[in-house]
């Protein structure tokens, strides 16, 4: 076939959904597409393959070669092969299939369809099927050998350079090797009073552990206290690490405070602060002409304990996903950060009021998200399961499955408290159960969450919930941890109203004691 033929859009740009009854074989689907003339708009495919298990990742130029490298450009259609990959997937040309009787010359890749780490050891170049159970694995393939985006092949551990190289790992040709894509330009937000900044400071001087990775930084955060460590401080940011760091003007606070007001609790000034560097952000993007491909999310005073590897976040960009450490730290494409940071305030504004409520809840997105996305904190109606109530309550390992056992029931009592009617609640947060210690802790020192005091992470979880179009949360890697300086009380720079006036506001200072 022609140059303009053998280019084809990878992985289902051209797919299309056929009513075939379950096949026990992926031959048997061969013949079956045989007697569907119509099934192809194109014309009769150069190439068919068919899957018993979509259980597959496919690398579609590299099966082209294995049926057509080294032949003649004007015979590729005479190539009468078939390819055998395994028990659940099986390809044909185009003259193999109209020619049944005629013998076949059999393809059969080495370790075809066996998982990526399984390939990598043994030294497989070019992968013409890979094990991907679900999408977390799909969008990961994807990007590592469609796009170039750094991969340890197999998922392992990076190499040490005692360690001899390993063998050159998978690659699909017509694209860059793993690790050879263009490398993203990525925004650091960070929104939240300056506590313990040393923890962060140097880190954010060499932020990635690749250096051709570009990053801006943007820091806004309440009014500076006048002292020589925090002018240092604010010296770093601006000159070491190249921020642009903003402080709150007089008419910044009261609306940070009167948003204070609306969400019924303090730690929410975080969002606020978060916003307003997101505006620095989109005023940076519009000022330059550009826009970034990446936005992470972080706090001053959490100490990240090495660089960041991209590796550890590969489907950033190739889909709609948020990894997140709870409220603390997040990444996600720029695309992302749009739907969810564009408009929080206001979000979380409206859904502030009585945190008993039963806020609407999608179920088929819930089930089609993955673990980690803190659903369990949210707030659902008792409908007496006992198994339900245990798996929100105590073992969140059994909580999909009893969501999608008592689907019906829990979107019936949706409906029915959307009519007006009360009903008792069940909920994984410890404010709602009064049996935990963290409960019984903030009983005790009488700090107890008032009602209409919303929590941060219970409604950043819902936050990412309800955003259209969709977007999954994925677990924050274990090679970044997010521990908060243990310091972060003791050692701010941040003189923030009401509690503290700066000195050049022409206000009196509060009265203490």
């Amino acid at each position: 076939p022609p140059p303009a033929r053998r280019r084809r859009p990878a992985n289902g740009t051209h797919a299309r959904v056929l009513p075939v009854a379950a096949l026990e074989q992926p031959l048997q689907l061969l013949q079956h597409l045989a007697l569907l003339p119509d099934a192809f708009r194109g014309g009769s495919p150069d190439v068919v393959c068919a899957l018993a298990r979509p259980l597959l990742f496919l690398s579609p130029d590299n099966i082209w070669d294995a049926f057509f490298r080294g032949a003649p450009v004007e015979s590729g259609d005479d190539v009468v092969a078939t390819l055998f990959c395994g028990r659940w997937l099986q390809c044909q040309t185009r003259a193999a299939r109209s020619a049944p009787d005629v013998t076949h010359r059999v393809v059969h890749p080495q370790l075809c369809g066996r998982p990526p780490e399984e390939q990598c050891s043994r030294g497989v170049v070019w992968p013409l099927a890979m094990h991907a159970p679900g999408p977390q694995e799909q969008h990961g393939l994807y990007a590592a050998l469609y796009r170039g985006w750094p991969w340890r092949c197999g998922g392992g551990s990076a190499q040490s350079s005692a360690v001899p190289p390993p063998p050159p790992g998978p690659r699909v040709r017509g694209f860059p090797r793993p690790g050879e894509g263009p490398r993203p330009y990525v925004a650091v937000l960070i929104g939240s009073l300056l506590r313990s900044p040393q923890s962060t400071l140097v880190l954010l001087g060499r932020l990635f552990g690749d250096s051709q990775v570009r990053y801006k930084v943007f820091v806004y955060t309440s009014p500076l206290v006048k002292t020589e460590a925090c002018y240092q401080a604010a010296g770093l940011l601006t000159e070491y690490v190249g921020a642009e760091l903003r402080f709150a003007t007089r008419e910044e606070v009261l609306e940070e405070e009167a948003f204070q007001e609306a969400v019924g609790a303090g730690h929410m000034r975080q969002w606020f602060k978060l916003w307003q560097a997101y505006q620095m952000m989109e005023a940076f993007e519009r000022r330059e002409g550009i826009e970034f491909d990446l936005v992470l999310k972080a706090r001053s005073d959490i100490e990240f304990k090495q660089p960041f590897d991209l590796t550890d976040f590969p489907e950033l960009m190739v889909a709609r996903v948020l990894y997140s450490s709870m409220d603390m730290a997040f990444f996600c494409s720029r695309a992302v950060a749009r739907t969810l940071l564009a408009d929080v305030t206001a979000a979380l504004v409206n859904r502030s009021g009585d945190e008993r409520r039963v806020f609407p809840l999608d179920y088929g997105k819930l089930l089609r998200s993955s673990s980690g996305n803190g659903l369990p904190l949210q707030v659902f109606p008792d409908i007496g399961s006992e198994s339900f109530r245990k798996a929100v309550e105590q073992d969140l390992r059994w909580f999909r499955a009893e969501v999608l056992r008592h689907r019906p029931a829990l979107e019936a009592a949706h409906r029915r408290i959307e009519g007006g009617e009360r009903m008792p609640i069940v909920s994984g947060h410890w404010r709602f159960r009064n049996d935990t210690k963290e409960y019984k802790h903030w009983e005790k020192t009488g700090r107890l969450p008032k009602d209409n005091a919303m929590c941060s992470i219970r409604h950043w979880y819902y936050h990412v919930h309800v955003a259209e179009p969709e977007v999954h949360i994925r677990g924050w890697p274990s090679s970044h941890p997010t521990p908060l300086s243990k310091m972060r009380h003791y050692w701010q720079c941040n003189c923030e109203p009401p509690g503290c006036i700066p000195d050049s506001w022409d206000a009196p200072l509060p009265v203490l004691g």
